[in-house]
């Protein structure tokens, strides 16, 4: 939608997705061992994990042409303490966090400003193939593809051709 009073449209979007098991351990897998495989009083009889991705895409006219800004902050929660699950790692990130009761994190994905041809911030590299981020193709073994989820910093320009041919180059 438009900002009223202003040249800029803002789009809000994002995802939340919640795996729960329920005597079973993480991910569906069995309960074969912890607490719940010994069937002890310390096990919980459900494990769950919630993710969530908020983005923020703002655009506005100018006399040069089109300012663009993106972010998208992704954020974890789960409630397993004994599991190894397999997330998003991210610089700086401590991921014994992600193993413990309650533990999660919060990363920055994408945050990138665009505008006449040139792309700054941390957004999807240059080089990577158009498949690298669907949603079941996040695997580093697939030609061109990247070997985390997050992007990377870069300043980049894309040339458009026309007939929808475009040449880009970048600094990763």
């Amino acid at each position: 939608f438009y900002i009223p009073g202003t040249d800029t449209c803002i789009k809000i979007g994002g995802y939340l997705r919640v795996d729960t098991t329920f005597n079973g351990g993480a991910h569906g897998s069995p309960a074969w061992n912890g607490d719940l495989g010994q069937g002890n009083r310390f096990r919980d009889y459900f494990v769950s994990r919630s993710r969530m991705a908020l983005t923020i895409d703002t655009r506005t006219a100018t006399e040069y042409g089109v300012v663009r800004t993106f972010g998208q902050g992704d954020f974890q929660f789960n409630n397993f303490g004994t599991s190894s699950p397999a997330v998003l790692t991210a610089a700086g990130l401590n991921s014994n966090l992600l193993n413990t009761a309650g533990g999660g994190y919060v990363a920055v994905e994408y945050l990138f400003i665009q505008f006449a041809g040139f792309t700054f911030g941390k957004s999807a590299s240059a080089y990577a193939t158009p498949w690298q981020g669907a949603p079941g193709n996040i695997n580093s073994a697939l030609l061109g593809g990247q070997n985390t989820d997050t992007g990377v910093n870069n300043i980049q320009y894309t040339a458009e051709l026309g007939n929808g041919v475009s040449l880009s180059i970048g600094l990763d």
